[in-house]
């Protein structure tokens, strides 16, 4: 899937990106990881760090292991970090 927000920290994306395919809003997520709908909100746009305990409960609730949620969320610090050397390059040229 393309980095379609680069504001959002690459957990975060993660989250919301396995939240959307997941067809889960964020009140629902909330209520299945025993959360409150604002630490989501939070989570996703990285106004708090999850603690690992959070994290897992996250992830449980979007039924995935929390080692892919991180995987994803490199990934998507990879192609962030290969896409901003790229404009760098073309804005030298």
């Amino acid at each position: 899937m393309p980095d379609e927000n680069h504001d959002c920290p690459p957990f975060g994306q993660a989250v919301r990106e396995r939240r959307e395919e997941r067809r889960m809003t964020q009140e629902r997520l909330a209520d299945a990881a025993g959360l409150t709908t604002k630490r989501v909100w939070q989570i996703e746009r990285q106004d708090v760090n999850p603690t690992l305990a959070t994290a897992r409960a996250i992830a449980s609730a979007l039924d995935v292991p929390l080692e892919l949620l991180l995987l994803r969320a490199a990934v998507i610090e990879g192609d962030r970090a290969r896409s901003a050397r790229a404009r760098r390059r073309s804005a030298r040229t």
